[in-house]
């Protein structure tokens, strides 16, 4: 799908914003992202497409400026991957590139891609970042669509990811768990950018309960989600999902679990259990048994079989299978009394 300002962008999947200069009604030459676009189809990326050149700008309208860059902040953020094309030349000096390739490349520099053709002006230092951080820079259009291509290629094998609590759209959790936004809207955006530049749509997430507000589930990448109901979930009557590719679990039914190097991992809402019940089977302190958890936000990320996968102690993004097994491994392998300090006594005289 391609999307145009100032039309909504939801429904993404794969979404590549294309950043670099865009022309203005008085000048002569043509839109580079109509070519980039073609080379991106040709080397066969299927995702989404944002375009932020917008022909129907209105220099008379006061408003329109702030419009046009709220919409261009939503797609930047939803994208799961920038592309920047920087041919400057002095019909268009493009500074304001200059601006969001530092931000971005200092967010999420993973999530660039960069284009600089022989004889683009004054690039010296963007080609030094690029170079510095990694970014993947080329000279011409070609590598940089199969660059793109090449990273949501459907033939990618899925990655494993896990997170809980986003509580999408909660003013109410924005300040109970002291998170570092301004707005619910900045706190939904932030989450939403960690998340698609972290899970393709070829992806399959963990979600350990209250995700929040559901309209938010078409503006992120996955294949599926296994989405265990929380607290909140339990709480509310109305709650349904009618996005085909979620699969809604609760423990009272059957517990949710997943295998990793050969071993058993249970995955929980709340950190705390009834022994009575076939959790405390799993989840007993003196099991070998490891599990996953959220509920208590940034409230401890260890214990001594388990895994605090919330958003808010994974600085508000999705961990990978990679980062699981690092904690597995030190929770059961190497932490000791100076980690679990439940019978250390301490004291100042």
């Amino acid at each position: 799908m391609l999307f145009t300002p100032l039309n909504e962008i939801k429904g993404v999947r794969d979404a590549v914003f294309l950043a670099g200069a865009c022309p203005r009604k008085d000048q002569s030459w043509e839109d580079w992202r109509s070519v980039m676009i073609d080379k991106l189809e040709s080397h066969g990326f299927t995702g989404d497409i944002i375009n932020p050149t917008n022909p129907n700008y209105d220099t008379n309208d006061a408003g329109y400026y702030d419009r046009q860059c709220t919409w261009e902040t939503v797609g930047l953020n939803v994208a799961s991957c920038i592309v920047f094309w920087i041919d400057r030349n002095d019909e268009h000096p493009a500074l304001t590139t200059n601006i969001e390739f530092g931000i971005w490349s200092d967010r999420f520099p993973e999530s660039l891609v960069v284009g600089i053709p022989e004889g683009s002006e004054h690039c010296g230092y963007i080609k030094w970042v690029c170079e510095k951080k990694g970014i993947k820079c080329f000279d011409n259009m070609d590598d940089v669509a199969k660059e793109v291509a090449m990273r949501f290629s459907p033939d990618n094998k899925p990655n494993l990811f896990f997170t809980s609590d986003t509580h999408f759209g909660s003013d109410r959790h924005l300040k109970l768990s002291n998170r570092p936004f301004k707005s619910v809207f900045d706190m939904d955006i932030t989450f939403i950018n960690n998340w698609n530049k972290t899970v393709t749509s070829n992806d399959i997430v963990f979600h350990l309960g209250d995700f929040g507000d559901l309209s938010v589930l078409d503006k992120l990448n996955f294949k599926k989600m296994y989405l265990l109901k929380g607290n909140y979930e339990h709480e509310n009557e109305a709650f349904n999902v009618e996005d085909s590719r979620v699969v809604v679990r609760d423990n009272d039914d059957e517990v949710m679990k997943f295998i990793l190097d050969g071993e058993e991992i249970v995955c929980l809402h709340e950190p705390l259990f009834d022994h009575g019940t076939k959790l405390g089977d799993y989840v007993n302190v003196k099991s070998p048994k490891f599990y996953l958890y959220g509920h208590i936000h940034e409230k401890g990320l260890v214990k001594r079989n388990g895994l605090n996968v919330g958003i808010d102690a994974h600085n508000y993004r999705p961990i990978g299978v990679d980062t699981v097994r690092f904690y597995k491994n030190a929770v059961l392998v190497h932490y000791d009394g100076n980690v679990f300090t439940e019978n250390v006594g301490f004291y100042v005289k």
